[in-house]
């Protein structure tokens, strides 16, 4: 990296699920550090409160698209379309850094080293809810991950756990690194509590298992609130 400039990272992010929250506290605490950061964003168009968190860095360069993420139906054509997308925003932002977090864009030609994070994946999502192996029509997933993961330059994952995943289901057998998320813990000040369960998650999704915690419900001494997506993306 030149040390005569500010150094730069180029972020990608999905709007649909928790890499949001992810790549946005990220961005915000790398451009708080003085480098330069410029957030690539896909899967859906940005919310108003989705906005509203990037109103306050108005120096973090947003990209926006709707491209398909890899995990949704028939998404191919987008991803190609997103990762042309993102050798463009690599040409004109030149980053130091692009931190991916989505598998394919890996296998893409960037000139700045890569590292990608494996927050979740397909075939170790469909072993932990329908306990089986993924059918056969999630193969092509199955095929651009594992050439994301041998193209990147470092591979990261929140746990171990994860890492171990990616051995079982794509053969990933390189270093990585396990890197635990973290949050700011002033955005989470302590208040009065309530006497009620909570809990928050993309209700359409079965790894969530917010149905074993509405099944108990109407035993339980303390009213239940949900809070999440009951529309799935792919409708």
């Amino acid at each position: 990296m030149d040390a005569r400039r500010q150094q730069r990272i180029l972020i990608t992010a999905d709007t649909v699920g928790g890499v949001w929250t992810y790549a946005v506290e990220l961005a915000t605490a790398l451009q708080r550090r003085g480098l330069s950061v410029a957030l690539a964003t896909m899967g859906a168009a940005l919310t108003a409160a989705q906005r509203a968190q990037l109103e306050p860095f108005p120096s973090i360069e947003l990209y926006q698209s709707t491209y398909k993420l890899e995990w949704m139906q028939d998404a191919w054509d987008e991803v190609d379309e997103a990762g042309a997308w993102l050798l463009r925003i690599e040409r004109e932002f030149e980053p130091d850094v692009v931190h991916l977090n989505q598998f394919a864009f890996g296998a893409l030609p960037f000139s700045a080293p890569t590292l990608l994070v494996a927050h979740s994946c397909v075939l170790s999502w469909w072993q932990a809810v329908h306990h089986e192996e993924a059918p056969s029509n999630w193969d092509e997933y199955r095929r651009r991950v594992g050439r994301g993961l041998e193209a990147a330059s470092v591979v990261a994952a929140p746990s171990r756990a994860m890492l171990q995943t990616l051995v079982r289901n794509y053969g990933y057998r390189h270093a990585a690194l396990a890197l635990p998320n973290g949050r700011n813990p002033a955005l989470f000040r302590p208040g009065a509590k309530q006497a009620c369960i909570f809990a928050a998650g993309r209700l359409w999704d079965a790894g969530k298992n917010l149905a074993a915690l509405q099944s108990v419900a109407p035993q339980l001494p303390w009213p239940v609130h949900l809070a999440g997506s009951a529309a799935h993306p792919d409708g």
